[in-house]
């Protein structure tokens, strides 16, 4: 269930959640990954570093205000691991199912939904991005590329 609520629609929906592509674009990454290959291609067409780097920071900015949600959700009201948790990410999403937490949560709670689901229906880059008024400038000098093992 938790799933369906935070995979959203597609790209230019209005449909909230981690969109259909983001998540397809993290996948064949990872796929490509594991075999080894440096580049990331589907269907004949090779697509690029910043989409997929651009796609690992929506689902990790989306994962990481569900966390904190949580967390300050969590410390106002003595419900359920499970409810909370449930109400954090159909809020994150803007899916608009409940477990009937919402009604019995005090005001900072409430506030604390509020928030998320503004997060959540803004889109974490479009949010980042509005808090980052400098503009992109191309750097001049690289700094040296490190192969370091992950996993």
């Amino acid at each position: 269930m938790f799933v369906a609520d935070v995979i959203g629609g597609s790209p230019v929906g209005t449909a909230g959640g981690i969109k259909t592509v983001t998540v397809a674009v993290l996948m064949i990454s990872a796929l490509e990954s594991v075999q080894g290959r440096n580049e990331v291609s589907v269907f004949g067409r090779r697509i690029s570093k910043s989409a997929v780097t651009k796609s690992v920071a929506v689902c990790m900015t989306s994962v990481t205000i569900v966390v904190l949600s949580t967390l300050l959700l969590s410390a106002t009201t003595d419900a359920d691991l499970a409810d909370v948790l449930y109400e954090t990410v159909s809020a994150t999403a803007t899916v608009g199912l409940s477990r009937n937490l919402t009604p019995g949560l005090n005001e900072l709670g409430k506030l604390i939904l509020i928030v998320t689901m503004y997060l959540g229906r803004v889109g974490p880059i479009s949010f980042a991005l509005a808090l980052n008024s400098n503009r992109k400038k191309e750097n001049i000098i690289k700094e040296p590329t490190e192969d370091i093992s992950v996993g």
